[in-house]
């Protein structure tokens, strides 16, 4: 056998037998090493070296383009945001439509991870098998429409404006989307060297990436292709060499032209080819290609299950689509819409199943459903998981478990099984290989079987957790009337105390805030004291939030434990860090209430001394001032805040109200009238400005003022009865008959 007989060989099968028979021609020697090998990776460090640019212009100017990443376009489907990312995943798009997928074989920084992994490989002696299946290659098309088609249409199916609302080209938070650095080098190991070695060299962008999945689509329209000429003798060298993992001397044999959406162009099989056969043109697309008639006859594997196999992958693939259609089809409330989701279900679900028993695989019908459901069942738990998981990791961990899960299940039954290089079943005994193979899937199912009690767990907390807060969305309602008002009877929210339980006792970290989420359940249940502990210990855990702080204090407010609630929060407040500033406003307008009047000074104090420069506190300081019979220290607060922003209405309301109380209607004059201009359409501001107006003599004004509050409140007897004491007092009885009548109206 020649060089190129063994390659093809071990290229085409992940047995080791090739199922597609290629002629080979011997003379045409060994297999020369590519010459675009090294020019494409040149070029992909100069992409590293552009993002590397990207980076250091962020740093260094604290502004620049929104990241350059296809996922930024889901700000368009989503809210109808332009970025940057939208317009090059435009241009990619449109690059593929006429010259093929060029962009991923010579642009996309994850093939360069890829490629770098598979050499890597090499050197130490490995070559990965590429696996083929006919089900899972549509898993990047299905996330496709998942991240960037569905958000459209729910757009148009709620009604909401499909056009752009804004543009978005620049940002000073150029990370924020990307995760950190313990995720992607998660993303490094599971999307560079392990899938390329479980699934090939190319094994996420053909079972994992979404872009990938709308590139393969519009591949199949590019006029520009590889081509073969006359001069191919058929030697297989194209197919030996190809990193994508596509037949390329089959598919120009029968079509003069590669016609897979997975052939990225990298050139490999045109440099190679010993002949000159093979070029890069233009021509007919690979839509519906025509066999050429001096085709060899090839052996071609039958689809396994015929029409019974259609129907069976279309089942399949309505599973996969309803894990996407459910979410549009639960946010929906019009049941025309709901139609229209129903309906592309399933028409996608037939023509997708229709189109899944084309092609070539190494699995058999049962095999590719087994392969599909891992998927799901593994993305399912995994996406998301614990908040760390993103959504393209997922994609390539599920991938990979898909793989190893059916190669686990060929063990109870096939005589010789295989992973990669490793033999695991020989001559229908278990090896050595086998038995730690097993055992590593034993673990690797009990962390899948752990992660998927954690999540069930978790969605029980968030669904009591999402009612609790609709039913009492203050969290101090929870301890003063929660116990009584809502947690008789209440056998959901005991099954979520107990999820909450479980996890606080076996995840292992907080799963989507759900300590926090405990806690509050505990409060709302009655169980005070649990939901103080639990926030402590969670204010004591790595990565507590301002938010288990804020609960903390409010819980101890409501349980009639002020001074500590006080320490809790001011034990937070950092000089410039305004994350509790809502919260303090809140807790001290709350103590003030309960008249706990020295603890809420002691708080505004110790907020002021954090932001002296915000007007806020000095405002909600002069109402506790306002409370307790200070107005003069009230005043002096306003004052200090107008300083700071002349501009707030509400300053200029409360300081003009507490003037006139202090009968100083000629000072009270002009905040009420800068009131009025800021808040124009506010009626108490309208009825305080005329009574200061009737205090300096200025009856006119003052009637029109107090009309004005009338106008723009009608339903209020208490501005009836002020515009009735007013005409009285200027003599015209008829009026302010009427609108004490009014007033005695209202209040009936």
């Amino acid at each position: 056998m020649s060089d190129a007989t063994a390659a093809i060989g071990k290229r085409c099968a992940p047995g080791g037998a090739s199922d597609v028979a290629l002629p080979l021609a011997s003379a045409a020697g060994p297999i020369r090493r590519s010459r675009m090998g090294r020019i494409r990776a040149v070029v992909l460090l100069g992409v590293h070296a552009l993002i590397a640019v990207h980076i250091a212009h962020w740093l260094s100017a604290g502004r620049t383009l929104t990241p350059l990443e296809p996922s930024e376009a889901m700000e368009f489907s989503k809210h109808g945001l332009v970025n940057a990312g939208l317009i090059f995943f435009l241009l990619a798009i449109a690059s593929t439509l006429v010259f093929g997928r060029f962009f991923c074989g010579w642009g996309c920084h994850v093939i360069a991870l890829q490629d770098l992994c598979r050499w890597l490989l090499g050197r130490i002696g490995l070559r990965p098998r590429a696996m083929r299946s006919r089900l899972l290659v549509w898993a990047p098309l299905i996330a496709f429409v998942y991240m960037f088609i569905l958000p459209l249409l729910a757009r148009g199916l709620l009604g909401r404006p499909l056009g752009v609302s804004g543009m978005h080209l620049t940002t000073d938070a150029l990370w924020a989307t990307f995760p950190g650095w313990a995720i992607g080098g998660a993303t490094f190991l599971v999307c560079g060297f392990l899938i390329v070695y479980a699934l090939g060299s190319k094994g996420f962008c053909t079972y994992g990436c979404p872009y990938g999945g709308i590139f393969g689509l519009t591949d199949k329209l590019a006029i520009g292709r590889i081509r073969v000429t006359d001069a191919c003798q058929h030697c297989g060298h194209c197919t030996a060499v190809c990193s994508s993992n596509v037949r390329v001397g089959d598919e120009v044999a029968r079509y003069g032209m590669v016609v897979d959406p997975g052939c990225m162009k990298c050139m490999d099989c045109v440099s190679v080819c010993p002949n000159g056969a093979l070029y890069f043109g233009w021509g007919r697309p690979a839509v519906l290609p025509l066999e050429r008639s001096a085709a060899p006859a090839h052996r071609r594997r039958r689809p396994a299950g015929g029409t019974g196999g259609a129907a069976v992958l279309s089942l399949c693939f309505a599973a996969a689509l309803f894990v996407l259609f459910h979410e549009l089809y639960d946010v929906l409330s019009n049941a025309g819409a709901k139609v229209v989701v129903i309906v592309l279900w399933v028409g996608a679900s037939i023509v997708c199943g229709r189109l899944a028993v084309r092609g070539q695989s190494d699995y058999s019908l049962g095999e590719e459903v087994a392969l599909a459901t891992a998927f799901l069942a593994v993305f399912g738990v995994v996406r998301g998981l614990y908040g760390a998981v993103p959504f393209l990791l997922s994609l390539g961990v599920a991938a990979i478990a898909s793989y190893l899960v059916v190669q686990t299940l060929r063990l109870a039954r096939a005589p010789h099984v295989k992973v990669q290089r490793w033999t695991l079943r020989k001559g229908g005994t278990l090896t050595r290989a086998g038995a730690v193979y097993l055992a590593v899937m034993a673990v690797l199912s009990a962390a899948w079987l752990h992660s998927a009690v954690v999540r069930i767990a978790a969605w029980q907390v968030d669904r009591a957790h999402s009612a609790a807060l609709h039913e009492a969305p203050d969290l101090f309602q929870w301890v003063r009337f929660g116990s009584a008002a809502l947690a008789t009877d209440r056998p959901d929210l005991r099954r979520a105390l107990a999820a909450g339980v479980w996890l606080s006792r076996w995840a292992l970290a907080d799963h989507g805030g759900s300590a926090l989420k405990l806690a509050r359940l505990h409060a709302l249940a009655g169980r005070t004291n649990e939901s103080i502990r639990a926030l402590r210990d969670g204010l004591n855990a790595p990565g507590a939030t301002p938010q288990t702080r804020r609960d903390l204090a409010f819980l101890l407010a409501a349980a009639g434990r002020p001074s500590e609630a006080v320490d809790v929060l001011t034990a937070g407040l950092a000089p410039g860090d305004t994350r509790m500033l809502d919260a303090t406003l809140q807790l001290g307008l709350h103590l003030a209430g309960d008249r706990r009047f020295d603890d809420a000074a002691r708080l505004f104090d110790a907020a002021l001394a954090a932001w002296p420069e915000a007007p806020s506190i000095l405002h909600n300081y002069a109402i506790l001032e306002t409370t307790r019979s200070r107005p003069d220290a009230a005043v002096a607060l306003l004052e200090r805040a107008l300083a700071m922003d002349p501009e707030q209405a509400a300053s200029h309301h409360l300081l003009g109200e507490i003037l006139l109380a202090m009968e100083r209607p000629s000072d009270a004059l002009p905040h009420l009238e800068a009131a009025a201009r800021l808040a124009p359409d506010t009626a108490d501001v309208a009825r305080l400005l005329g009574l200061a107006l009737i205090g300096v003599g200025r009856i006119g004004e003052a009637e029109a003022s107090l009309k004005r509050a009338v106008d723009l409140a009608p339903d209020r007897a208490d501005l009836h009865l002020t515009l009735a004491r007013f005409y009285s007092m200027t003599s015209r009885p008829e009026l302010a008959q009427q609108h004490a009548e009014r007033a005695r109206t209202i209040g009936r």
